[in-house]
């Protein structure tokens, strides 16, 4: 019932941004995107949570002055079956004075099947000089309850013919999340817990079109992290080289 009712709440939240767009005047109108990604493994915060039987990820985002919704889920291609529908809400907005310099905050509704539904909120901070430096707070006050801190680096080569090299890595720290020791028989801790390098090339097809198949490589940065790594999942591995392609139209 919670996640059917989380459902219906995202639906009306998606439909209320479209119906704002619509009436917007055109300067000011709501921007989105749908996409679509096509991977070997579910990763999340290096939790291998898929048996290395392939899934699939719609999104849907839609944004309008700084204000985001975004409609996630993940399907799971061995059953077919819809495991995990989300929803974020955000907002961003640039500090005066301070040129590429954007501060955040947000909240997610994690709708599980087959386990309890969570929630977090989150702040963030992004910079865009050089490795366009990020780093975003995450705070479970349902069944993690704990924090979870993610910093990230990213840099973009244009190849030319429309084709973009993107460069990503990230480090995810731990602060007494109950969901991240889920392997440590419901210890908590805090400290390190996982990296993850990813490389993707972005291939504008058609105008709003882009195609980008993508590899990363997910692994711990700590033997706490290790340890609770390799006891959570149906792969039990705390390394993981996954990958697959995305497919994202920009209206």
């Amino acid at each position: 019932m919670k996640s059917m009712k989380s459902r219906i709440i995202m639906a009306a939240i998606m439909f209320a941004f479209l119906a704002a767009g619509a009436v917007a005047p055109a300067a000011h109108a709501a921007a989105g995107s749908a996409s679509v990604d096509f991977l070997t493994n579910y990763l999340w915060r290096g939790q291998k949570l898929s048996d290395d039987n392939g899934v699939i990820q719609p999104s849907l985002d839609i944004s309008h002055r700084g204000l985001a919704a975004n409609y996630w889920a993940n399907f799971d291609l061995d059953n077919g079956e819809n495991t995990e529908t989300d929803l974020t809400l955000s907002y961003t907005t640039e500090i005066e004075g301070i040129e590429g310099l954007e501060v955040g905050f947000g909240y997610i509704h994690y709708g599980l099947d087959g386990a309890a539904d969570t929630q977090e909120f989150f702040v963030s901070v992004a910079y865009g000089v050089i490795l366009n430096p990020s780093a975003t707070f995450y705070y479970d006050s349902d069944e993690g309850n704990g924090g979870f801190l993610s910093l990230g680096l990213s840099h973009s080569v244009e190849l030319g013919g429309d084709m973009t090299l993107n460069l990503g890595a990230t480090a995810g720290v731990n602060f007494d999340n109950e969901l991240m020791g889920l392997g440590l028989n419901g210890q908590t801790f805090t400290g390190f817990y996982n990296g993850d390098i990813s490389a993707s090339v972005a291939i504008a097809s058609i105008e709003g079109v882009t195609i980008e198949p993508k590899v990363a490589w997910s692994f711990p940065l700590s033997d706490d992290a290790r340890a609770a790594l390799d006891a959570t999942g149906p792969g039990f591995e705390s390394y993981t080289v996954y990958g697959g392609v995305n497919f994202t139209y920009a209206f």
